[in-house]
This record gives structure tokens, C-alpha cells and sequence, in this order.
């Protein structure tokens, strides 16, 4: 057992924690872990395809999410990121939790000083009657530093039935 400094940076900020009897190796495993979020660059989720449905253009939405609000999201989860994006997007709670999950991931894994998430909604309809089968959501975020140079962009596929 050894001390280990830790040292967080971020734009404008730096934490520093001493952290006492901790194992360099458990912490150096952790850090590395194929299981940590892999978000950057990443597509999460897939796109409702096939000759079976034909989607169907509803709305374009944009949303900024700037510092104040990124550090609200680090420290309160999906929760907070949920309801940023029910009252920024009017996005149905199942579906505000699905993207504030997405969006927290990005956040813990790219640091933004700036988020932008450019939605297109469609609704998949069974081509062969016409009838409704789901909504589909496309998101991409767009993750700025604080200089506003283009860090990441990530994208996302989800469905939700009824919106």
C-alpha cells in the first residue's frame, strides 16, 4: 500500500486528492479497464432498417448544454441530464433517461465545456400497411473544449414506442 496523488484537470479547474493506503495497482486496473465507457467517436444503439418499415420525418431539435450545465450533470447522473433534457428536448421521461444515461457517459468521458445534441425524430411505420410500429431517435453530440474546437462526435440510436 502506498499514497497516490490524484490529480483531476479540467479547463479552469484542478483537484488534487491524497489518497492513503490505496492500492497503485487496483487503481491502475480501474483506470484502464476495458469495461470503462468507451464513448468518443463511438455509435451506440442501431437504426430501425430494413424493406419491412419506412420512417417517416416528424422534427429536428437542437440543444446546448453549456458549463454550468455540465457540472450539474457530473455531479447529479442521469437524473439531472434527464431533466435538462425534458424541459431543453420535451422528450418523455423513458426517453430523457435513455439519452441522459448517453449523455452522462459522454461527459465523464470527454470533459466538454460545451455539449450540443442535434435530434431527428421519425416514426417507423411497417411498410407493407402503413401501420405505426415505433418512433426512432437519432442524436448526435457534438462535444466542444473551451476554446469551442470540436472534440467528439458521438451518435445515438434509440426507439421508444408512442415517443
Amino acid at each position: 500500500m502506498v499514497q497516490v496523488n490524484l490529480s483531476i484537470r479540467k479547463p479552469k479547474k484542478r483537484k488534487k486528492s491524497k489518497l492513503t493506503n490505496q492500492s497503485y495497482d487496483v487503481f491502475l486496473k480501474l483506470a484502464t479497464s476495458k469495461s470503462m465507457p468507451q464513448t468518443r467517436g463511438a455509435t451506440v444503439g442501431s437504426d430501425v432498417t430494413g424493406s419491412q418499415y419506412k420512417h417517416i420525418f416528424v422534427s429536428n431539435l437542437s440543444y446546448t448544454i453549456d458549463n454550468t450545465a455540465i457540472a450539474q450533470i457530473e455531479i447529479g447522473g442521469v437524473e439531472t441530464a434527464a431533466s435538462l433534457l425534458i424541459t431543453g428536448l420535451h422528450l418523455p421521461g423513458s426517453t430523457a433517461v435513455t439519452v441522459g444515461s448517453f449523455l452522462v457517459s459522454v461527459v465523464l468521458a470527454t470533459s466538454p465545456s460545451k455539449v450540443v445534441i442535434n435530434q431527428s425524430l421519425y416514426e417507423v411505420h411497417f411498410a407493407y400497411d402503413n401501420s405505426y410500429y415505433t418512433h426512432c431517435y437519432h442524436d448526435i453530440l457534438y462535444s466542444y473544449d473551451s476554446g469551442g474546437h470540436l472534440m467528439d462526435t458521438t451518435k445515438s440510436y434509440h426507439q421508444a414506442v408512442g415517443g
